[in-house]
């Protein structure tokens, strides 16, 4: 195995930036679970990962210099987060950063994909950035390319971004000229948020829950058992080909996306839990403002939870 970190010690800070909205929630969750050293296994629900597969050469040099390159492009991505005596944690960009970067052998698939398993459970230490990492597994005849970071640093939107220009870069040889033009900085979206009408947002809000004296809260209506410590859990199921068509076709025939169908299936299944007809909860939004040009093509945390408050009608 092979473990390096590209570029100097100590470097001088480039920017200091408030921190968004989610990332604020973000931080505070982790000051939480910062005794969680990833031991149970399971998962941080606020840590992404991507992964690509490749065969033949590689270069591995070249591939480390690309990433290193593109921490360059996207200041906010070497980012670490710290409060100390601050009213509100800050984040802070030195102008570079050691490339975390880890080269590994593998040699069966179950041992890629334990060592993979380790990678995404492995926690990060916001406050010693960069809080992205760089995983090269080298096996029998493959690669596996594995990018994990922070939620509080890049999205699900920004994440194949990132990974279609490191792609570029290394394709064109390390020329950056083979990229587009940098995207607006991530100090943009932080100035338009602290150019919003807060009290705006406020009344909005408000006028949208007034009336909800409690959260939906599912596990009180299935069981008096305590939630088990520890991180969340995923559990998946997935439809066979026959039941998504029915869907698509209900959503079709209502005008609606299946989306649209899918939040009012689950505030039904609420409702009836629940024993309530009016209930809310978190839907996810891309957060990224039209009027921010260019914002599609920035790469960061823009993505938010929202509040989705649906009142049925029992009859």
């Amino acid at each position: 195995m092979t473990q390096t970190r590209s570029g100097p010690g100590p470097t001088s800070v480039e920017d200091v930036m408030a921190l968004s909205p989610l990332q604020q929630g973000l931080f505070s969750m982790a000051a939480l679970t910062a005794d969680n050293d990833g031991s149970d296994g399971a998962a941080d629900p606020y840590v992404i990962a991507m992964a690509v597969d490749a065969t033949g050469t590689l270069d591995i040099e070249l591939l480390r210099e690309c990433a290193a390159r593109l921490l360059i492009r996207h200041a906010n991505l070497r980012a670490s987060f710290v409060q100390a005596t601050l009213s509100r944690a800050v984040q802070i960009i030195p102008s570079r950063v050691e490339l975390p970067w880890r080269h590994v052998g593998a040699a069966s698939d179950d041992e890629i994909a334990a060592i993979e398993t380790a990678e995404r459970t492995r926690p990060f230490d916001l406050e010693r950035g960069p809080v992205i990492r760089f995983l090269l597994i080298e096996a029998p005849h493959r690669w596996r390319f594995v990018v994990t970071a922070h939620h509080i640093v890049i999205d699900g939107w920004s994440l194949p971004l990132f990974m279609g220009e490191l792609l570029t870069l290394y394709r064109a040889g390390g020329d950056t000229a083979a990229l587009p033009e940098p995207p607006r900085p991530y100090r943009d979206y932080i100035g338009w948020l602290a150019g919003r009408d807060q009290d705006a947002s406020r009344a909005l809000w408000r006028a949208h829950l007034a009336g909800v004296a409690e959260p939906t809260l599912l596990m009180p209506a299935l069981t008096s058992t305590a939630p088990a410590a520890g991180r969340p859990r995923l559990t998946e199921v997935t439809l066979d080909a026959a039941a998504t068509a029915q869907l698509s076709a209900a959503a079709r025939s209502r005008g609606v996306t299946m989306n649209t169908l899918v939040q009012m299936a689950w505030a039904s299944l609420l409702s009836v839990i629940t024993d309530r007809t009016d209930v809310t909860f978190g839907v996810t939004v891309s957060g990224r403002p039209g009027e921010l040009a260019g914002v599609e093509r920035m790469v960061g945390l823009f993505i938010n939870t929202v509040p989705l408050r649906v009142r049925l009608d029992p009859a």
